[in-house]
């Protein structure tokens, strides 16, 4: 038996196993869905899986409510973002979500450090774990349920002058998916979907387009898995007390490992 999310498994389990219970771990617990859950699922460092993530759900598909993992927060709820010049909660005025949205546990841009990959001075990190773009399934993902995504690339998205690395990925193990199992699976109309959706989705609030990193060029899954690493390891350095951003909520000690 080994421990998962808290969650006794069988040493052969595969590489989705127990993340049902692990949704409901957080759904029902105060289980911190960013430092509670491990980035990678078992066995995922081996050659076979080694593009598989943890993916924490915030967003379903076809929902309008910006659902957000609150980072500073005790036990990071997942909640409906709120307008900061009114308080009132925020909902994209630019359409319904066009796929599932969500990121990976124990990750960090962090908002201190200029982004190792854009190398481009005062581009910062945006404060959050890197973001997932879930395109498989065919229905919602329920706020706050885990899942395995396999990772096929990336967007570097500037959103307000701050670096928002967008994973493109598809979910596995699931019933209910019809799995990409590379980017050049992705159709083109689903590509320009997300740029458009991210490039253009503030201009609803007033403010102006968002621009992307790379001339706009969605980056192989190699070049994707080096940023979520490289992420990993900012989120390592806020755990350790070396990172200067100093406002999260971080336990004390490894409590669900």
């Amino acid at each position: 038996q080994r421990r998962v999310h808290g969650i006794e498994i069988p040493k052969d389990a595969s590489p989705t196993a127990a993340l049902k219970s692990a949704s409901n771990l957080v759904k029902d617990f105060n289980i911190s869905p960013w430092h509670g859950l491990i980035s990678k699922p078992p066995d995922a460092n081996s050659s076979t899986f080694s593009n598989l993530y943890t993916y924490v759900n915030e967003i379903p598909v076809g929902t309008r409510e910006k659902i957000e993992m609150k980072p500073k927060i005790a036990y990071n709820p997942l909640r409906q973002d709120r307008f900061k010049k009114d308080n009132t909660l925020r909902s994209f005025m630019y359409g319904k979500m066009p796929f599932n949205y969500g990121f990976i546990p124990r990750t960090l841009e962090d908002p201190t450090v200029c982004d190792p990959h854009l190398k481009m001075d005062g581009v910062l990190g945006d404060g959050d774990p890197i973001d997932v773009i879930e395109l498989s399934t065919l229905k919602p993902i329920n706020t706050g349920e885990v899942a395995v995504v396999r990772v096929l690339g990336a967007l570097a998205l500037l959103d307000e002058g701050e670096c928002d690395w967008k994973l493109i990925t598809a979910a596995v193990g699931r019933d209910d998916v019809n799995t990409y199992k590379h980017l050049r699976d992705v159709p083109q109309s689903r590509i320009n979907q997300i740029i458009d959706r991210f490039r253009m989705y503030k201009t609803a609030d007033g403010k102006k387009q968002n621009e992307f990193g790379f001339d706009t060029k969605v980056l192989d899954e190699a070049f994707a898995m080096e940023v979520i690493e490289a992420t990993r390891a900012q989120y390592d350095a806020l755990r350790a007390g070396k990172s200067k951003a100093t406002d999260y909520w971080v336990p004390e000690m490894e409590e669900w490992e």
